[in-house]
This record gives C-alpha cells, sequence and structure tokens, in this order.
C-alpha cells in the first residue's frame, strides 16, 4: 500500500517545538489518515480499530490511559514504513543548516507527530486540554517502525525566507514484517 500525506504548518526544530506544537502536527494529519480508513484496502478492515478480542488477533488500536490511537503502521498490523519525504520551506534548497533549525531537528519534530505519543505525552495533552477526540488517527504506532527514509528541501515560492512554515509531501510505502492473509492487502 502507497499514499501520501500532507502537512503545511508550522514546523520548528525540535528543540524549539512544544508538545502542544507536536500535537498540531498530529492533529493535522488525523483527518487524513482517518479518511485512509474509508478507502481500499483499508474499508474492508474496521475491525482492525476495535479491541482485540484474542491475544495476537491483528489491530491498529493502541490505548493509552483510556485515549485511543488508530495508527496504519504498527506492530500490531505486522507493517512498517518507508518514508520519501519532500520539504518546502523558505529557504534556498540545500540549505540543511539554517537560523531556522537544520533538517534532522526538524525531521524529529515532524517524526514525533506522526507517532502515537508516549502515556507521559498522553497525561501532559491531557492536562493542557488537547484530547478532545475519541479516537486518534495516527500514522506510526512509533517511529523506530520506519525502515527507510529519504528526505529532499526546495524553496517554497512565495514564503519569506526565514519563515518556519513548511509544506512536507510525506510519501508512504508499507512494508510486511510478516506476511499473513491478514495484513495481505496491505502489501504492495
Amino acid at each position: 500500500m502507497e499514499f501520501r500525506l500532507v502537512f503545511d504548518g508550522d514546523l520548528r526544530p525540535r528543540k524549539r517545538s512544544s508538545l502542544e506544537d507536536i500535537h498540531q502536527i498530529r492533529m493535522a494529519i488525523h483527518p487524513q489518515v482517518e479518511a485512509l480508513w474509508h478507502h481500499e484496502p483499508l474499508v474492508h478492515t474496521p475491525r482492525w480499530q476495535d479491541e482485540p478480542k484474542t491475544k495476537g488477533e491483528v489491530t491498529a488500536r493502541t490505548e493509552i490511559d483510556g485515549q485511543v490511537f488508530i495508527s496504519v503502521v504498527s506492530t500490531g498490523l505486522l507493517v512498517y514504513a518507508e518514508l520519501d519525504i519532500l520539504l518546502l520551506r523558505g529557504q534556498p534548497p540545500g540549505m540543511l543548516v539554517s537560523n531556522q533549525g537544520d533538517i534532522d531537528n526538524k525531521i524529529k519534530t515532524l517524526f514525533d507527530g506522526l507517532r502515537i505519543p508516549t502515556k507521559s505525552e498522553v497525561n501532559s495533552l491531557r492536562a493542557a486540554g488537547a484530547m478532545g477526540k475519541e479516537k486518534i488517527f495516527c500514522l506510526l504506532q512509533d517511529d523506530h517502525l520506519i525502515s527507510k527514509l529519504t528526505v529532499s528541501t526546495d524553496r517554497l515560492l512565495g514564503e519569506p525566507v526565514g519563515s518556519n512554515r513548511t509544506l512536507a509531501i510525506i510519501n508512504v510505502k508499507l512494508r510486511p514484517t510478516r506476511v499473513t492473509m491478514a495484513n495481505l492487502g496491505l502489501i504492495s
């Protein structure tokens, strides 16, 4: 399975990003990942969003202190992801390090926004009133499920130099950790 996600917003380096900034990225991606479940092949697998009835059952669901997360890339679905990311920003192509932060720290922030938050992050976000949805759809259960990464940068025309605004086009390819009859439709 291959698809694209788009993030258009403020992408700061990890050291200058708050938990709320990262959650805003997650919530910008949420409707796109949720929409995947209305298309082939996921439209035929709504039970993967339910709590597993038996141990070892295929699932995309993770529950942390009562908050439900659904992730397409998860150990429960036996898949990992290969990501090809195009970052368009207000700097010339190839400026990997600038006063707006280096690319690797911006990618870390993006990864944090693509994954399910940790238990302590869930509790902090809940205390800040940021957990408002019954289910939150994320790309990744954990960023360790990324097996391949390619990042390209280019100028976001019309954006002033020095802006933190980034248009990230994220091409996702799912790959199996183990092929089963249950996850066969996810493999391209």
